[in-house]
């Protein structure tokens, strides 16, 4: 699969920029990185690598065990991205909906 910017969610699996500073902010409702077998990187496993930066801000997980929910991270508070890149996801896909305009 590619990246996918358009749709609700938006769907990342390879690295990107997806909110540069000066693009219209996105209202992010939900996010989640998760797996996907057809992902880029494949489905996830043990040692992957989310790395970002969000707002300004770099955020990191590593999946650290095998999942048995297929959900590694994710965040449910509601809030304004002014910039948004994605530098590294090892596997899986991380989706985000946001909200409709």
């Amino acid at each position: 699969m590619a990246n996918d910017l358009s749709s609700n969610p938006l769907r990342i699996d390879t690295a990107c920029t997806v909110v540069a500073q000066g693009d219209p902010p996105i209202h992010v409702i939900f996010m989640q990185w998760g797996g996907d077998d057809s992902a880029a990187g494949g489905a996830l496993t043990a040692g992957d690598n989310l790395v970002m930066t969000i707002n300004g801000v770099r955020v990191q997980h590593d999946t650290v065990i095998a999942l048995s929910e297929n959900v590694s991270w994710q965040v449910s508070q509601p809030f304004c991205m002014t910039s948004f890149a994605v530098t590294t996801i090892d596997g899986g896909t991380l989706y985000i909906w946001k909200e409709q305009s």
